[in-house]
């Protein structure tokens, strides 16, 4: 390694002394404006229970369920209520959640227990009491609120009780409500194939999903229509609860069809039903979500839903874009899987619990299998999301199948066996990733029930999501068999994968949701809580001192590796937080790299990765503390023990204050760090490490400036009056709140644009980042969350796109372009004047990082045409010094060349050729550029003439003189068997080409079957300008097929004159001898001057006899 892991101290250190960190619980926000989302834009709701989870006590129990939701790109939970006593309070934490995760809620009242007839008031005051709300979901800024059921409300009554615009939404139905004037629109329920009684469809009796869309689409006209989407159906309550029900509806592969359906229909609103009713086995949302257990769990327990959340993702984003397929918008290879935990045909009558009577007022309740079982098939279903082509095998039991999946998205089935259920994805042979399932198909009546609901998996594995012990209160309630035991018992899916780096680059991502974590648990990483810093203090910033970042200082008795480092306490601390892996001061807990010796973790970072390190710790060091880093190019040796510069904490020599020491003391048991026996392990020096470390500096890291988070809160509501009163009273504008972030950036992340503006017009910085690792200008923020108004408004400002950097000092134009920026974004930086020419901080251009970083994306042609098309200079050298587009390849491995062939851009395929892309590399089925030029029919016929010459004349090393010969003869049988949409002219003059390039007319054709050289066919197919074309370029007049006809043979037969007469001015041979003489033919067939020519050129008549 090229320069001291010491010199990573300057990064941290020089973050320490900025006053405010970057938080780790970041959360993401919103990325639009919620109230115009809703009145021009496709929205995304989730039907969530309230009434069954009272038992969370606080805003925070909702954080994860919201940030998941967000995540998936949920626009808006459905908050279904009924009149339990906990309904407003829970209601307020879900409001208070809503609103602290950018996350919008709206009421669903559920008419099981309000009462049409007379609730009509009671349902306006409670709209009324929460449309106000921060998180309350309004369109065309009336307050959305909608209903399970609920026809014959007074709905005029309704209004005027709420006081205040509403959008009413409810799931009334059209053959109860005639009249549809009084709504806004109406959400469907049934979201299951059915029978037209609410239970599962009959040979006699089928209406679909789909039906159901098309009556309320007739009933509403040009009002909005919520259309149902859901993945299951099974509920199976015995008399063990008053609320007795037993029935499934089909459920199989309806996950699938039904977004397919949605993508092809686009209707304005879609609500998933649901995110947490697990009693009717539709939930999507964790099982370890919090919730009371009313009955569920003796078929929930060990039954996770989360992959569908994974594969519904994409989904949810070709949606919201409009489009039709889902293809583009997957990003990583997965698989998503699910079955039933037994056979249909396991008999449970025995010991199931509803195998006796119980109240069936409700008409729901049956004995044994639940009603409509006979509708669901015994099967393995498979959903496999690819990013290029591959093999998945499926194996059930003893019943395994294989099946070639494309790049995008595809379903398939198995047929169930009992036993364990793997998975795997292969490409080229090799496994690319594979599992086997923690649920097996069981030969036994699992607690003795029938178990209709799904058990849903993926590859690579998700998270361990169990319930918790409220969800599993009632388990063993009404159970007839004593085996079963109200816990989880799944264990955890952290070793059950394996993921495997195919040869072409084509890694494994892991999934969204993965947990860190080995035993049951909820933390998820990827969804941090909202829990903010609550201890401030009004001391003093920290010392400005500067500090040195100074290699090769190495003092008596101290490793070869040490760098002394001088300046304020704090600065040596986060010098040794960096030095043992840390990379934020918010992450202390969390060591990243615990390794066994210092050398081992150096090694984890690549040269290339070291060298960007290096260039950020000097940039930092320069830019924030005013300090110089002098990297040292010795390779350092490895600690076999913690070095003595820990001791700054602990010796007496550290000017760290003596209230400090004592802190870090007592918080580590009273031992001192540097004496303590742990510290010989890498991994036990880091655990005695952290808890000094963070006692140490959590002053530092929790001062913030007066007024500053009031401010940041206020422009994250879009209380306008509130900023501006702040902007009074002295508040630093740009200061930074708990989660790094200014008052500008939070406006932008919710939306609010015109906090955003009066931010800006009050003298708000646009170059202020937020802090942290990924802090970035306001400008970068706007992009972040589409925000094209607030983009340009900052470009009015002053903001450029070109100049800006972000804390690394890294342009943050760099940044979109290997980051996950849709390229109408990226081209949109480009017109607003960033530069296509930047460079990262190692000098590789924008266009090489596209290339490298986005080679596994679909749009990475896309962005490359863009850069191009700005400026980008192509000819530029990846990281080891090789030319870049000789090796540049698509998501499907193909090259960026056979790609831009394919797709007929000729600019980009010129810009390829003149830059050394080689015209001879094959595409991932072995067809050259050329070939696919003239034979694919996707070229369009007007590219292909243009494309030809490219690649023949635009070649490496002098042109298509060097191309491979044989791909120029094959390529000229192609003109001749490709798509016939080609102009008779264009045919000829690319044949015209390939011949001038050295294509041997006389070669037979390897690649059709039979067919015979070009002078040959051309004759045979009547086309004397290629007859003539070919003999100008040397095609042999006397070359014969493989029926022994030569060219003077079949012009005769053909009783072509002046093809013969040209053939003979080239020296056919009137006496070459097949099965008959062309003499002999003449005679027969063609005119008298002919055989005078013949005979005049010496043609002679064979002994043989002439027939026919």
């Amino acid at each position: 390694m090229r320069f001291r892991l010491i010199a990573k101290a300057c990064l941290l250190a020089a973050s320490l002394t900025q006053a405010v960190p970057a938080s780790s619980s970041t959360v993401e926000v919103h990325t639009e404006d919620k109230n115009a989302k809703a009145a021009t834009g496709r929205l995304v709701f989730c039907h969530f229970m309230i009434g069954i989870v009272g038992d969370r006590t606080s805003a925070a129990d909702y954080d994860a369920d919201m940030q998941r939701a967000k995540s998936l790109g949920i626009d808006a939970f459905a908050l279904n209520i009924g009149v339990d006593s906990y309904t407003d309070t829970q209601l307020g934490y879900a409001y208070q959640s809503a609103a602290n995760n950018g996350m919008s809620v709206f009421i669903s009242f559920d008419f099981n227990w309000y009462h049409a007839s007379s609730d009509a008031a009671a349902v306006g005051q409670k709209i009324a009491q929460y449309g106000s709300l921060p998180g309350q979901l309004k369109v065309n800024n009336k307050v959305f609120a909608s209903s399970f059921a609920g026809d014959g409300l007074d709905i005029a009554a309704m209004r005027s009780a709420a006081g205040i615009d509403v959008f009413w939404a409810p799931n009334l139905h059209p053959d109860q409500t005639s009249n549809s004037a009084n709504i806004d629109g109406a959400l469907n329920w049934m979201a299951w194939d059915n029978n037209g009684n609410n239970k599962a469809p009959t040979a006699g009796a089928n209406v679909t999903v789909r039906d159901g869309d098309n009556r309320y689409r007739s009933w509403l006209g040009s009002k909005p229509y919520i259309a149902p989407v859901s993945p299951w159906f099974s509920t199976h309550f015995g008399p063990e609860v008053p609320y007795s029900k037993n029935w499934v509806f089909p459920g199989d592969l309806l996950w699938w069809n039904r977004w397919n359906e949605i993508l092809s229909d686009g209707p304005q609103y879609l609500e998933i039903i649901t995110w947490n009713d697990y009693g009717e086995s539709h939930y999507i949302g964790p099982l370890s979500s919090k919730h009371y257990d009313d009955g569920n769990s003796k078929w929930t327990n060990d039954m996770p839903h989360d992959g569908w959340l994974d594969m519904a993702k994409p989904f949810i984003a070709a949606y919201h874009d409009g489009a039709t397929s889902v293809n583009s918008y997957i990003r990583s290879d997965q698989l998503v899987y699910w079955y039933r935990p037994t056979l249909a045909g396991l008999n449970c009558d025995a010991t199931d619990t509803t195998m006796v009577p119980a109240n069936n007022d409700s008409g729901n309740y049956f004995e044994g299998r639940p009603n409509g079982y006979q509708t669901m098939q015994d099967a393995v279903f498979v959903v496999s999301l690819l990013t290029s082509p591959g093999t998945v095998t499926v194996t059930s039991g003893q019943n395994s199948q294989t099946f070639d999946a494309p790049a995008g998205a595809s379903a398939f089935q198995v047929r169930m066996g009992t036993g364990k259920q793997t998975f795997s994805l292969r490409r080229n042979s090799q496994v690319v990733m594979s599992s086997t399932s923690l649920k097996d198909i069981s030969e036994t009546c699992i607690c003795g029930i029938y178990n209709f609901n799904a058990y849903v998996g993926t590859v690579p594995d998700g998270f361990s999501d169990p319930l918790g012990t409220d969800g599993l209160a009632s388990l063993t309630a009404g159970l007839h068999v004593t085996t079963c035991e109200a816990k989880p018992s799944l264990g955890t899916a952290t070793g059950g994968s394996t993921a495997t780096t195919t040869a072409n680059g084509g890694g494994i991502s892991s999934p969204t949701t993965t947990m860190t974590s080995a035993g049951p648990t909820t933390t998820i990483t990827t969804s941090p809580t909202t829990s903010k810093v609550t201890q401030t203090s009004s001391s003093a910033p920290p010392s400005q001192t500067t500090g040195t970042c100074n290699g090769g200082t190495v003092a008596p008795g101290q490793s070869g590796n040490f760098l002394d480092m001088r300046g304020p306490p704090e600065l040596r601390m986060a010098m040794v937080v960096l030095i043992f892996g840390e990379s934020s001061p918010l992450s202390v807990a969390d060591p990243v790299r615990p390794s066994s010796s210092f050398q081992a973790q150096e090694a984890e970072l690549g040269s290339e990765d070291a060298k960007l390190l290096s260039v950020r710790v000097a940039y930092v060091c320069r830019e924030t503390t005013g300090s110089t880093v002098v990297l040292d190019t010795d390779t350092p040796p490895a600690y076999e023990e913690p070095p003595p510069f820990f001791q700054v904490l602990t010796s007496s020599a550290a000017t760290t204050s003596g209230a400090e020491k004592a802190r870090a003391q007592d918080m580590s048991g009273g031992s001192n760090v540097a004496d303590d026996e742990k510290s010989k392990s890498s991994s036990g020096f880091l655990d005695s490490l952290v808890r000094p470390l963070k006692a140490a500096t959590a002053t530092l890291w929790n001062r913030l400036e007066p007024l500053v988070v009031p401010l940041c809160h206020a422009a994250t509501l879009g209380n306008l009056s509130q900023v501006r009163s702040l902007l009074t009273q002295g508040v630093n504008i740009n200061g930074h709140n708990e989660e790094g972030k200014t008052a500008l950036i939070c406006a932008i992340f919710i939306g609010h644009q015109d906090i955003a503006q009066a931010l800006l017009d009050a003298g708000a910085d646009h170059k202020v980042c937020n802090s942290g690792r990924k802090g970035k200008p306001p400008l970068f923020h706007a992009v972040d969350v589409h925000d094209k108004t607030t983009l340009d408004f900052l470009l009015k400002h002053g903001a450029a796109a070109a100049t800006q950097r972000d804390e690394w000092g890294q342009p943050c134009f760099i940044n979109l372009v290997i980051g996950d920026t849709e390229h109408e974004w990226i081209e949109l930086l480009l017109q607003r004047g960033a530069d296509a020419r930047a460079k990262d901080l190692l000098g590789r251009p924008a266009v090489v990082l596209a290339l490298e970083k986005r080679k596994n994306r679909p749009d990475c042609e896309e962005v490359v045409r863009v850069l191009l098309h700005h400026g980008a200079r192509p000819d530029s050298k990846d990281s080891n010094g090789a030319p870049l587009f000789p090796n540049a390849r698509d998501v499907s491995g193909n090259p960026i060349l056979a790609t831009a062939v394919k797709g007929g851009d000729c600019a980009l395929a010129q810009a390829l050729l003149e830059r050394g892309a080689d015209p001879n590399t094959a595409d991932i089925y072995g067809v050259p550029p050329l070939m696919a030029a003239l034979s694919d029919s996707k070229v369009p016929p007007t590219s292909r003439e243009a494309l030809a010459e490219l690649l023949l004349r635009r070649g490496p090393r002098g042109g298509a003189k060097h191309m491979d010969l044989a791909a120029l003869e094959q390529s000229l049988f192609r003109v001749w068997n490709g798509p016939s949409s080609s102009s008779g002219s264009a045919r000829l003059d690319i044949a015209e080409l390939l011949l001038r390039q050295g294509a041997n007319p006389n070669q037979i054709s390897s690649q059709v079957s039979g067919q015979p050289a070009l002078l040959t066919h051309a004759i045979d197919s009547s086309q004397r300008n290629i007859v003539d074309m070919a003999l100008r370029h040397g095609a042999d007049p006397n070359l014969a097929d493989k029926q022994e006809r030569t060219p003077l043979l079949l012009a005769l037969q053909r009783g072509n004159e002046e093809v013969v007469s040209s053939l003979l001015r080239r020296g056919a041979d009137v006496n070459q001898s097949g099965k008959i003489t062309p003499f002999d033919l003449a005679t027969c067939r063609v005119s008298e001057h002919i055989v005078h020519l013949l005979e005049a050129r010496g043609g002679k008549s064979s002994s043989r006899p002439v027939t026919g």
